[in-house]
């Protein structure tokens, strides 16, 4: 009988316990997470029929490690705050934090991209702009292979590692998206730019082999001229991102790439849209990289490095004859980075915003940066910054829309489709504003 009342007592000592360890979540972001339990994407499938589903920060049987799973009432406590007994949940840990991350921050978010569309088990390396008509094209390589930080939970097997560039549109501010859709088989690296000297949006991007290619739609991205090889420039992987547009130099178009891993980048430019000329200079030990012009009209070249110097922390160079010639590189210590590409571009009323993972070990803590241009040549003294993800982060890119107040981002993060091993699973969109 002593036992018997010790293991009750013991048991309530346990409870109070964990009730109190239960982990506090504010009602609407624990009404989101229940509902992601009772979803598809979880294990609801898995469960008795007719069973609710409820998010919770507990343990689980032979194990008395608190993480987040997903529950039915039976194996709860009568107050269902936390886990009681039996085999009636899964752990959805990673997929849950991501969820409650995002609720928390405020961060909303459209998926664009996700594993398995048409057959393609990972699509990866986003691209977006805006054509005049304020239609938003979103492009990626849609890629035959797995890896990469792409690692989703099922996806078809190949035996090659071909990739194409495939995208889509949304007419009403990235609420919604059309089907994806394949525009260049054998392709990669997708760099879109408007141009308004041919009214048209300009694409360059690489075949498997990387020499550089261009395409031209002059109806919104429905249908596309035939590639064109561009001449001319060195061989190089485009972007990845966007090209520019200059507006200080007649609407002149420039791409920046790299040659090699970490070998150098360079850049290329057109006063027609067709033809194009190189750079005199080529900065030395560079990766991926975007250009942006500040209202100067100068412009600055913004690169991924392999951590050259301590402040692990994006490359710059600037010119003041329209990419012509850069400046000796320069680090910015505000810019912080785990080795991943980045995006920068300009508002309209001149302010520069800059995207990318601003953690120095790995693709987490996506984080968007407003700045002006400051007094020296190339300055961007950076003023405010917003957490969009707390969790998985990779490659990303920046858009103008309608409103000079707002940007539209693209970019990666891992999701229920995903295993959790890698930060660019998925592709989603989100509105920030500025």
């Amino acid at each position: 009988k002593l036992q018997f009342l010790y293991f009750i007592g013991l048991n309530m000592v346990l409870n109070i316990l964990a009730a109190a360890a239960a982990v506090a979540i504010i009602p609407q972001c624990q009404t989101a997470l229940d509902a992601w339990c009772n979803s598809d994407v979880s294990c609801l499938h898995a469960m008795p029929a007719g069973a609710t589903l409820y998010a919770r920060n507990s343990t689980a049987e032979g194990s008395g490690t608190s993480e987040y799973r997903c529950y039915t009432a039976a194996s709860l406590s009568p107050d269902k705050r936390h886990y009681s007994n039996g085999t009636q949940y899964c752990s959805r840990n990673s997929q849950l934090t991501a969820q409650l991350q995002g609720c928390e921050i405020g961060t909303k978010y459209t998926e664009v991209f996700v594993p398995n569309e048409l057959g393609y088990p990972c699509i990866r390396i986003p691209a977006i702009m805006k054509t005049s008509t304020n239609r938003l094209l979103a492009f990626a390589e849609c890629r035959n292979f797995t890896g990469d930080g792409c690692e989703p939970v099922t996806h078809t097997s190949h035996l090659n590692r071909n990739r194409d560039i495939c995208g889509k549109y949304s007419d009403d501010l990235g609420k919604t998206w059309s089907p994806l859709r394949t525009l260049w088989k054998g392709a990669m690296q997708p760099a879109p730019v408007w141009s308004d000297l041919l009214n048209a949006t300009v694409m360059q991007f690489n075949d498997l082999e990387d020499n550089i290619y261009q395409s031209v739609s002059s109806d919104n991205g429905r249908t596309w001229s035939d590639r064109q090889q561009v001449y001319g420039v060195v061989k190089s992987m485009v972007g990845p991102g966007v090209g520019l547009q200059l507006k200080q130099s007649n609407n002149r178009l420039m791409f920046i790439g790299h040659q090699g891993a970490y070998t150098f980048d360079t850049v290329w430019y057109s006063n027609d849209g067709k033809t194009y000329n190189q750079s005199t200079v080529s900065m030395i030990h560079m990766d991926e990289a975007q250009l942006v012009e500040l209202p100067s009209g100068i412009v600055v070249a913004n690169m991924r490095n392999d951590h050259i110097t301590e402040c692990k922390c994006r490359a710059t160079s600037y010119s003041t004859d329209g990419g012509r010639t850069f400046s000796k590189l320069t680090y910015d210590p505000t810019l912080t980075s785990p080795i991943c590409q980045a995006t920068i571009i300009t508002t309209k009323s001149g302010k520069v915003v800059f995207a990318n993972p601003a953690s120095t070990t790995s693709r987490t803590t996506g984080t968007v940066r407003v700045g002006v241009e400051g007094s020296q040549p190339g300055q961007i003294l950076w003023q405010s910054s917003k957490l969009i993800w707390q969790a998985e982060y990779g490659y990303s890119c920046l858009t103008r829309l309608a409103a000079d107040t707002q940007v539209g981002l693209l970019w990666e993060t891992s999701g229920p489709q995903c295993t959790g091993t890698g930060a660019s699973c998925r592709t989603v969109f989100s509105v920030v504003n500025v």
